[in-house]
């Protein structure tokens, strides 16, 4: 009896340890580097700022609303997330909640489910002035997507010098 009350006593030990480092590790993030990762993964030098840009795209040709051959015009919003090199706070940490939903708007069977994931930027943070211009890299998502589909790539391309724009397509996002 008292050899099997040992054997739960070290089974019990050894299974509360890995719970306890689990807790004291930070959670990972998509981007972040994994044992196999590629040899350009790693994140550059510069910190990540990240915004959210409403943009208007005025007098557009309004094709799902075109009818007996005319085609009205609107004012199409156009959202873009953008990220950049950025001075980091010394003691601000670099996290940052994507916000999204899923689904449409006029579908019962596909509502609108909110979602969150965390990413490794500082959101509205001070552009870093670096030396020189930074290039400039456009994302699209393509049909049915958000402009966070790939921010594992776009937080890391910030984090080497790129100033990265993704658009959110009006009436293709998720």
């Amino acid at each position: 009896m008292r050899s099997i009350v040992f054997v739960f006593l070290l089974l019990g030990a050894g299974l509360t340890s890995p719970v306890v480092r689990a807790q004291e590790a930070p959670a990972f993030v998509f981007g972040d580097m994994l044992p196999d990762a590629p040899e350009l993964a790693p994140r550059g030098a510069y910190g990540v700022g990240v915004r959210t840009v409403a943009l208007m795209n005025t007098d557009q040709l309004d094709v799902l609303h075109a009818k007996d051959g005319q085609t009205p015009r609107y004012n199409r919003p156009i959202t873009v997330e953008v990220w950049y090199p950025a001075r980091i706070p010394v003691g601000k940490a670099a996290n940052v909640s994507y916000e999204q939903v899923m689904g449409t708007a006029n579908d019962p069977k596909r509502p609108l489910i909110p979602f969150s994931f965390a990413g490794r930027a500082l959101r509205d943070a001070t552009p870093d002035p670096g030396t020189g211009a930074y290039p400039l890299v456009i994302v699209s998502h393509g049909y049915v997507g958000s402009r966070y589909l790939m921010t594992y790539l776009t937080e890391n391309l910030a984090s080497k010098g790129y100033v990265v724009v993704a658009i959110d397509h009006t009436e293709s996002t998720f």
